[in-house]
């Protein structure tokens, strides 16, 4: 069973404050009872407020360093958010998960293909309004004019390892991408569930990490229906549409 958040953050809390009483022990037992009490107590909501804003910080959906902050939403509430959102430059939606293990050699690159040029896309954004670190790949739903259209599609578990080595092998530099498996069922309204359920279809949220101002690129080349990618090739979107980025992107995301 994962641990809690609070439990997480208390027993940060324990660690913090055993290793600064340790050594700030050979001090405080030369003062007198008041001040040494004094400083307990001090330390106790000094430690505590410390490890809370950090415990905060890194345990919710926020993104470190110079990556920008974005809402702290709980995964159900983000997917219903999404779900409600239109595709945009930092929001896909993907009716089935690539197949980037397909037994056929040539559907596996142009699937592998296909998904590194929408996830490029989604990590070049150029768009100061709307760049927040992160986009996502929403897959098992269908779109309709950029928006979801209440039709799903059950997804077959998937092993995250492949997608992972793709993201490694063929860009630069590095993305931190995250799988998040949920069960939604339509039945007037969409129901989300974090667990498996009777009725309810398998769908995956993609969530990826990047550093707003770097300028992501395929390292090696890419093919993809007859067509070969040289390495430094990148795309960007323009609201839903992909297209390949050109000098003035590159400009405009460096900016950000």
């Amino acid at each position: 069973m994962k641990l809690t958040n609070f439990k997480k953050c208390m027993g940060c809390f324990v660690i913090f404050f055993s290793i600064g009483t340790i050594a700030a022990y050979p001090m405080i037992i030369r003062l007198n009872p008041d001040i040494q009490l004094f400083l307990l107590v001090f330390g106790i909501i000094f430690f505590g407020a410390i490890v809370y804003i950090t415990s905060s910080y890194l345990l919710n959906l926020r993104i470190p360093g110079k990556y920008r902050k974005i809402p702290r939403l709980k995964k159900k509430e983000l997917i219903k958010k999404l779900l409600e959102e239109r595709e945009c430059e930092f929001l896909d939606f993907k009716s089935q998960m690539y197949d980037i293990i397909s037994l056929d050699k040539k559907r596996k690159q142009e699937q592998k293909a296909e998904f590194i040029k929408d996830v490029l896309s989604l990590v070049n954004n150029k768009t100061k309004e709307k760049n927040l670190g992160v986009a996502f790949l929403q897959i098992g739903v269908g779109e309709e004019n950029d928006k979801f259209n209440g039709k799903i599609t059950n997804i077959e578990k998937i092993d995250e390892q492949p997608f992972l080595q793709a993201l490694n092998n063929y860009i630069t530099p590095q993305i931190n991408l995250d799988f998040i498996e949920y069960y939604i069922r339509i039945e007037g309204s969409v129901e989300i569930s974090l667990s498996e359920k009777d009725g309810f279809y398998r769908n995956y949220l993609i969530q990826l990490n990047y550093e707003v101002g770097t300028h992501y690129m395929i390292k090696k080349k890419l093919y993809s229906k007859n067509t070969s990618y040289i390495p430094t090739t990148s795309w960007t979107r323009d609201c839903s549409h992909t297209r390949l980025t050109t000098k003035e992107d590159i400009i405009k995301i460096l900016k950000l």
